[in-house]
């Protein structure tokens, strides 16, 4: 407990006179840079629809800005992170305010600044509250499966509002670009001229500088240009505010004085639950920025962050300010990035900034009314315009067409209908790009027949050449990734091709499906017009390592071996690669008592046959003229069925010759059930490792069916070479030929983890 206060009261150390120096800085800096974009927001919002009461709502957005900047000091899990109330919901809450003022056209501004402040509030708690719960239980990863160009679309829908937004701050008139000529006729050119200037060096400070305090600075420069400019030309205040010059008038007294609280009595609760899907849009995109923003600063500060931390901060956050009436507040990487660079790692830099707005708060309008309307414009006309070049411009190169046309198409429906309606658009668009996308990935992952697989059963070297004779009749897909229609039909064109091979067609079909990660309902319909396929080419179709969820989701949707005899499944490849092997050696066997062959070569083949049983036989003839030599040195144990002879990692030191009966060497992979490495029949060898080399073993072997077995201890061995070198030799020899047999037939045996 003492160490975790200890190390949240880190955060609050000051680094010497330097370090106080450095986060005094940043504070103040990003205090300035805040003041004015607090100026732009209100401005945005309310300054339209109820200029009587904008003193007010600019006294809650800042006073919201210094509770966001101070909380997030104090929540965040990078102790020098800067927040404040940000542009990105705010867009989104002048055009649910436009659409409030519009249907109370008939109102009292008070009525519409009232319904306005409640919505806005509305959707900052709300935003508050899905972040809290999100990081309570800790879902921050999510962002990461929204598709990149639908968040670039937003961003650039929001930038050309913004843009939008700016312009109609300062030229009092809202922008509209299909009669262009008609709307520079109503508007003051020179204050639009003035507007679009200041945000272009504005975006050159940072575009081509890079310097964070070139913004705050040029912003400082630019108001004291003009009130220079005005002072040459005699204008007086009276007369810019009246002009449009100015954001005045504004009360000479503290701006706690004008708070104005809205009359909950005359909210019109039909209008704010009429803008549910604005809410809804605003939420989606302030969880998105902030996860966003806070992934962007694990760069900025190099070291990983406690992200569902962070959305909690930032939730109460937003809770608090929402209470205020002001927009969504959140980190602001440019302002967190400025204190990295100046080392000023600690919370100062974000109190430092919430006091500055504090005192701004308390000092009044009257230092405000010197703030121009164009350079409040021009902070969102910067913002904006940003967002238009990283996503319309810079994007064209490094996204591919199809994405890029997806955040064109978001862009013109932000424009056209409404954020809700982009959204959607984006979302839809990006489904489908994705799903055709994923429907050219090949769901293969290998494509194998009888000539490079075999099962882990042991057979006679006869039954392997018959094998080897019909290797074309098993055919093994292993299918990888998640099964939808797209993928299962690259499957059915793949296995339709091959059954266009006459003789050579496979008989048998293994679908395996262990590195698969899921499958759909659509997916069953391609699967089963495999089956059907084979069907009617009298083949099976076997699905092995379904799992339970996936054979439950194949059995629901009418996959079953009762509605088609040709589907069958099992637990894992190799038993059903096993199987697939007995039934053509079955149908092989047929073939021959009945006299009839459907190979070319039927003499070659048999020819090898018997070439290879000759040497089997010889083989065999030799492990019992050997064993038969070396009795007195084994010891004979019976075999039970179920009997373990060694278990895997156990220091074996015992060699089995069995003699009769099966035994299989299992694989224990962490897995609920023991996975079959090979299975050894008479005239066998098991634990030649532990004997030999003195290894730990690697399998557990266990007997299947009764027999008996030879065992040879590490004392009779050394008794062996001692008493008798010739028969020593012979059983080295013996043990060469077995275990050069054992690798020549792993090379074709599929592996668990092939």
């Amino acid at each position: 407990m003492k160490t975790t206060t200890a190390r949240y009261f880190r955060r609050f150390a000051i680094g010497g006179v330097r370090g106080l120096a450095a986060h005094a800085s940043v504070g103040v800096v990003s205090g300035i840079f805040n003041l004015g974009l607090m100026v732009s927001l209100a401005s945005l919002i309310f300054l339209p629809y109820s200029p009587q009461y904008f003193a007010s709502a600019l006294g809650f957005f800042l006073l919201g800005a210094s509770a966001s900047a101070i909380v997030t000091a104090l929540l965040a899990s990078y102790p020098g992170t800067v927040a404040t109330v940000q542009d990105v919901p705010a867009v989104v809450c002048a055009i649910m305010a436009g659409a409030i003022a519009s249907a109370m056209a008939t109102s009292s501004e008070f009525s519409i600044y009232s319904n306005i402040f409640v919505a806005v509030g509305i959707s900052t708690i709300t935003t508050g509250l899905a972040l809290l719960l999100m990081g309570v239980f800790r879902l921050g990863h999510l962002v990461r499966f929204l598709p990149h160009p639908v968040i670039g679309g937003f961003l650039a829908g929001t930038g050309w509002l913004l843009v939008k937004g700016g312009i109609g701050v300062t030229t009092g008139a809202s922008l509209d670009i299909l009669h262009l000529g008609a709307y520079l006729e109503t508007v003051n050119t020179w204050q639009l001229l003035a507007c679009m200037g200041l945000g272009f060096m504005f975006y050159g400070c940072t575009r081509f500088f890079g310097n964070p305090l070139l913004l705050p600075l040029t912003l400082l420069v630019s108001i004291a240009v003009f009130h220079l400019a005005a002072l040459v030309l005699g204008w007086t205040m009276t007369y810019m505010e009246g002009t449009g010059w100015l954001l005045g008038p504004l009360p000479d007294s503290p701006l706690y004085e004008a708070l104005v609280w809205p009359d909950l009595g005359a909210v019109e609760w039909s209008l704010i639950t009429g803008q549910a899907g604005s809410i809804s849009a605003i939420v989606l995109l302030n969880v998105i920025s902030v996860l966003l923003y806070v992934s962007g600063l694990e760069i900025i500060v190099r070291r990983d962050l406690d992200i569902n931390l962070d959305m909690k901060g930032t939730g109460v956050s937003n809770i608090l300010v929402g209470l205020l009436g002001a927009p969504s507040p959140f980190v602001t990487a440019s302002e967190t990035a400025l204190g990295v660079r100046m080392k000023a790692p600690y919370s100062w830099c974000g109190i430092i900034a919430g006091l500055f707005l504090f005192l701004v708060f308390l000092v009044g309008g009257g230092f405000l009314s010197f703030f121009p309307k164009f350079a409040a414009g021009a902070l969102l006309f910067f913002l904006g315009f940003a967002f238009l070049v990283e996503w319309v411009v810079d994007a064209r190169k490094t996204l591919p067409l199809a994405d890029y046309a997806i955040v064109l198409a978001i862009l013109l429906c932000v424009e056209v209908f409404d954020f809700l309606t982009a959204i959607g658009v984006g979302l839809a668009a990006s489904v489908v790009i994705f799903t055709v996308r994923y429907s050219l990935v090949n769901p293969v992952r290998r494509e194998l027949d009888g000539s490079t697989f075999r099962s882990a059963k042991d057979r006679a070297v006869a039954l392997e050449r018959v094998l080897d004779h019909h290797a074309h009749a098993t055919l093994l897909y292993q299918l990888q990734g998640y099964l939808f229609f797209g993928t299962a039909n690259t499957i059915y064109e793949k296995l339709k091709t091959r059954m266009d091979q006459g003789s050579k067609a496979p008989t048998y079909v293994i679908l395996d499906l262990r590195l698969t990660n899921g499958a759909d309902g659509s997916a069953l319909r391609g699967l089963e017009k495999l089956v059907l396929l084979l069907e009617r080419n009298q083949g099976m179709l076997l699905i092995s390592h379904a799992g339970r969820s996936m054979q439950r989701i194949f059995h629901a949707g009418g996959l079953t071996h009762d509605a088609y005899p040709n589907l069958l499944y099992f637990p894992d490849l190799d038993r059903a690669v096993e199987w697939c092997e007995d039934q053509v050696i079955a149908q092989a066997q047929a073939r021959m008592q009945n006299n009839t062959s459907d190979s070319c070569e039927p003499d070659a083949f048999f020819e090898s046959i018997c070439e290879d049983v000759e040497a089997a036989l010889k083989q065999q003839e030799l492990f019992e003229n050997v064993v038969e030599r070396l009795e007195p040195y084994l010891t004979e144990v019976p075999l039970a069925e179920g009997q373990v002879l060694f278990e895997q990692d156990d220091k074996n030191t015992d060699l089995y010759f069995i003699m009769r009966g099966q035994v299989t060497l299992s694989l224990d992979t962490g897995r609920t059930k023991l996975v079959r490495a090979r299975s050894l029949g008479p005239w066998t060898l098991a634990g030649e490792l532990g004997f030999f080399l003195g290894f730990h073993s690697q399998h557990t072997a266990t007997v299947d069916a009764e027999g008996m077995a030879y065992v040879l201890s590490k004392e009779q061995l050394s008794r062996l070479e001692y008493e008798a070198p010739k028969l020593a030799h012979d059983f080295q020899k013996l043990v060469i030929r077995l275990l050069g047999r054992q690798l020549a037939q792993s090379g074709a045996t599929m592996r668990p983890d092939g």
